[in-house]
């Protein structure tokens, strides 16, 4: 049977190894998770391919660069890709993959670390019990922090044009920060509402590209209605993953698509749960906007410029009352909504002992 990276597995003097494939560029280093849990590394990528064709490594091993902090399976990694068809064909792996059995603690002091993984399984009912456990053992703190993100959104938004730039500046690390709470309170460790604004300490400029580029892409997919609402489930874990491994803004986006596309339906289960009655609202606000709108035009007959500035006359008052509703809804379904996605990503983490051997394994 195919034998995968242990600690003793990894002396650089063991016979038998194939030949791995040279490089002469430059390349970067990685760290990979044996199948004791520890991590190994860094190391150059020709040691892992060796590792490859010696069936100590396969497709499904986790690894990552030396200087990210984003795990993904070997298979993805383009410097890998010959060796693994080498060493196992197409497949690229053999069966079984890692299994989360194999880490457990050893000894008093043993440090645990955790880890993306990409292949852990998602279950629905299990992240929204979790968040709803959550939820109700910190209303305060968790409905005091919504309240703030919430209330700075909204004090910017009269400004026009500048309050418009400003909210946009503000969300990305303000949600950040958000997210870094509850993660702080689903890992049973003391958080409070400073926590909110470590997001502008901690990687700001990519949390604000982050939110920028999901915003935009989401608001123009939204013209087509569905590829808004795809882009915006795919890229609904990149907030939480770069303000929580303080990654680039691509990593983040990039993982997330990698985390999603492998769950969709669950995911976008997920999301539509979670955010329900501000999903809710909303479409039972554009539904008598629209009604109002064609209540009008059928009066009117022909919408000639006067009769557009009548029309947005008769929706001022309509429009204005239910957005400030539905600001207020979405303000009560922050708390679980923002909890839920935070639990899903962390649903998505295996534990590892993070023991590094620099060394020549």
């Amino acid at each position: 049977m195919d034998k995968e990276l242990t600690g003793k597995d990894f002396d650089s003097s063991q016979n038998g190894q194939q030949e791995a494939p040279p490089r002469h560029e430059e390349e970067p280093r990685f760290v990979v998770i044996g199948i004791d849990g520890k991590a190994y590394g860094p190391v150059p990528a020709q040691r892992v391919r060796e590792w490859i064709l010696d069936h100590r490594v396969h497709g499904a091993t986790l690894a990552r660069e030396e200087n990210t902090e984003l795990w993904r399976p070997v298979r993805e990694f383009p410097e890998f890709q010959e060796a693994l068809e080498r060493a196992y064909g197409e497949q690229r792996e053999p069966p079984p993959v890692l299994q989360d059995e194999s880490v457990k603690r050893e000894g008093e002091g043993a440090e645990t670390q955790f880890v993306l993984d990409p292949e852990a399984k998602l279950s629905l009912w299990n992240v929204l019990g979790q968040s709803w456990a959550v939820w109700i053992s910190h209303p305060f703190l968790l409905g005091g922090a919504c309240f703030v993100v919430w209330f700075l959104q909204l004090a910017v938004q009269p400004m026009g044009f500048l309050g418009g730039t400003i909210e946009l500046l503000l969300t990305g690390p303000l949600y950040g920060g958000l997210y870094l709470l509850i993660l702080e309170v689903i890992r049973s460790r003391k958080a409070n509402l400073f926590l909110l604004f470590t997001g502008f300490q901690r990687n700001g400029m990519a949390l604000i590209l982050t939110f920028l580029v999901i915003d935009v892409l989401t608001k123009v997919g939204l013209l087509l209605i569905v590829p808004g609402v795809v882009w915006w489930i795919f890229s609904i874990f990149a907030l939480v993953i770069v303000a929580d491994k303080g990654c680039l803004w691509t990593e983040g986006i990039q993982q997330s698509l990698a985390l999603v596309s492998k769950r969709f339906w669950t995911i976008s289960g997920l999301v539509l749960l979670a955010f329900l009655p501000l999903f809710t609202y909303t479409v039972y606000e554009t539904i008598v906007l629209i009604q109002e709108i064609h209540a009008y035009t059928q009066g009117v007959g022909t919408l000639d410029k006067e009769a557009i500035q009548g029309l947005m006359e008769q929706i001022r008052g309509p429009f204005v009352r239910m957005e400030l509703i539905r600001q207020f809804v979405r303000l009560v379904n922050m708390p679980f909504a923002f909890t839920a996605i935070a639990s899903a990503y962390w649903a998505l983490h295996r534990p590892i002992k993070e023991s590094f051997d620099r060394g020549g394994f």
